[in-house]
């Protein structure tokens, strides 16, 4: 190398290539009362930071070195919010009581670092100095806080019944989209009023505010039997894409009424709204049983993906028909599909095995790849050219799927009692944050062994791949070279790359843009280390350059 140029490169670690390889378990953590704890929401802050939350029904809970008190004595919940490092070192941890149960549902990062949190509460509950009291039976409750942990505000929504949420997301400009269902007669959303199709059965909503916490518009859905929003994404141009499940007989979304194959059984939907509410497409699918969709996500490019369960012999998504591991209506295989924005489907893939894959959560990555995670009963779930061991129960996995589809890599977790992972989310990294909930002691996490304090315990682990030097990068002919005297690096690689993106040393992307080539110019203008992260149609690869001046 020329010392002149005053750039130094090293190239340090790998990525996912193939079926066979993969991330390692990084660390995992447990944390349990006497009561039931359980791990519900987790999202990435995109400066390597991972918001988590959840609740416990113990009398006190040690969580990263804090301890909390339940603010009950009566096995109710308390929910807590907690800031972990993607080390594993929790940066703060915050419990939110009051009468009755509280729990933490799901969390959404807004743009500036700070956090969205959202769940469910009976009675009263407290955040920071602002007291939210139930209509009656449990009500949602939103709240944003600072990146330091502070409240900034909290607001509720609900009516005299039982009423859950199930996801919130942030968009660009900081407006929060909350979506769930209701039974109660009528949901009071600010200054609107929702109408219970059939009171006593559940119809879905959609809420949301702005950056203040000011309702901006709700809308709901429904009619006999249930009718549930389970996940909300927002894209860079503001519309919301909400995905979920129906039993009535037609469900009108506004404008465009789905038809229901076999009323009192679930058909899946899928839902694209502009920024003020206006719908722009809708879709469904499903049989004579069950087809439910648990999570959806936008890529940067607009791409729409969703992931659920069916448990019909086929599933026929747009034309595209995934077949169930068996056929006798018995158990359920899980499905992830991709859309562009317009609601075309680009591809379907389903996996499973002999018994029950229920899939919880999905998240998108800065490489159009999707991360799905849940639990699995079959033995041997096969999910593209990985199978996974089953141990006992139910065990939670986690499952990577490329651009174009195929599985990259699959990971189990588990022991001798049911275990589950609830909540994912991509880093800006490549790594992956995995929450949930686990009765086996021990539980095992790769080579990692967690013990059960008592009954439902709570976990964390982070999936991704330890620093060090290069290997496998063969596979894809990945280098980085020095142009001399400019500060500029070529970035080559034997597989046409289809993204690039380069991080610098506080986990902040510096830049990251799609690709259709063999090589890549990247400018690095200051000093420090960067991770630059390539991805192909045959995995990913990172590259380590540390520019010194």
């Amino acid at each position: 190398m020329n010392l002149r140029t005053g750039l130094l490169l090293l190239l340090l670690v790998k990525g996912t290539f193939g079926h066979a390889q993969g991330p390692d378990w990084q660390w995992a953590q447990a944390f349990g009362s006497a009561g039931v704890d359980q791990a519900r929401g987790i999202c990435a802050d995109g400066s390597g930071n991972f918001f988590v939350t959840g609740y416990f029904t113990g009398s006190s809970i040690s969580i990263g070195g804090t301890t909390l008190v339940n603010t009950q004595t009566n096995n109710s919940a308390d929910l807590f919010l907690a800031k972990v490092a993607s080390d594993g070192t929790f940066l703060w941890v915050q419990q939110i009581g009051g009468t009755g149960s509280q729990v933490g549902i799901s969390v959404a990062a807004t743009p500036l670092g700070q956090v969205v949190l959202t769940g469910t509460y009976e009675n009263s509950i407290t955040v920071g100095s602002t007291g939210l009291l139930s209509n009656g039976g449990s009500d949602v409750f939103v709240a944003k806080f600072t990146a330091s942990g502070m409240p900034m505000w909290a607001t509720t929504m609900g009516g005299g019944s039982g009423d859950q949420v199930s996801d919130v997301a942030v968009g660009d400009d900081g407006v929060v989209a909350v979506v769930g269902s209701f039974n109660s007669a009528v949901f009071a959303a600010g200054n609107t009023n929702l109408q219970n199709n059939d009171p006593g059965d559940e119809d879905l909503y959609m809420v949301t505010l702005d950056v203040f916490g000011g309702f901006q518009w709700a809308m709901s859905a429904g009619g006999t039997y249930d009718d549930v929003a389970q996940s909300v994404a927002i894209d860079a141009s503001g519309h919301i894409v909400v995905g979920g499940y129906f039993a009535c007989a037609a469900l009108d979304l506004g404008g465009q009424t789905l038809t229901n194959a076999n009323d009192n059984y679930n058909d899946l939907f899928l839902a694209k709204y502009d920024a003020a509410g206006d719908l722009i497409w809708a879709k469904r699918a499903g049989g004579t049983r069950h087809e439910r969709i648990w999570g959806v996500g936008i890529h940067g490019n607009g791409d729409i993906v969703t992931t659920g369960s069916f448990i019909d012999a086929s599933l026929d998504l747009d034309g595209t028909v995934l077949t169930n591991t068996t056929t006798d209506q018995s158990w359920y295989d899980l499905f992830v599909a991709r859309y562009d924005d317009d609601g075309t489907l680009i591809w379907a893939r389903s996996g499973g095995g002999v018994y029950d894959e229920f899939v919880s959560d999905l998240s998108v990555d800065g490489d159009g790849n999707t991360v799905i995670v849940g639990e699995f009963d079959s033995p041997a779930p096969v999910f593209g050219g990985t199978t996974l061991t089953h141990v006992d129960d139910y065990d939670a996995f986690a499952v990577k799927y490329g651009p174009d589809g195929t599985a990259l890599w699959a990971r189990a977790a588990g022991g001798d009692d049911g275990d589950r992972a609830h909540a994912v989310a991509c880093g800006q990294n490549g790594e992956v944050g995995v929450a949930g909930y686990f009765n086996s002691d021990p539980f095992q996490v790769g080579a990692l062994s967690l013990g059960n304090n008592m009954d439902n315990d709570l976990w964390l682990g982070l999936l991704g791949s330890p620093t060090g030097l290069a290997e496998h990068l063969d596979e894809l002919g990945a280098s980085v070279h020095p142009s001399i005297g400019t500060g500029e690096v070529m970035v080559t690689s034997m597989v046409p790359m289809q993204s690039i993106r380069v991080v610098d040393a506080s986990g902040r992307t510096v830049l990251h843009r799609s690709v259709n080539s063999t090589n890549a110019s990247v400018v690095l203008a200051a000093p420090g280390a960067y991770s630059i992260r390539i991805t192909t149609s045959k995995g990913s690869a990172v590259l380590r350059a540390l520019v010194v001046r």
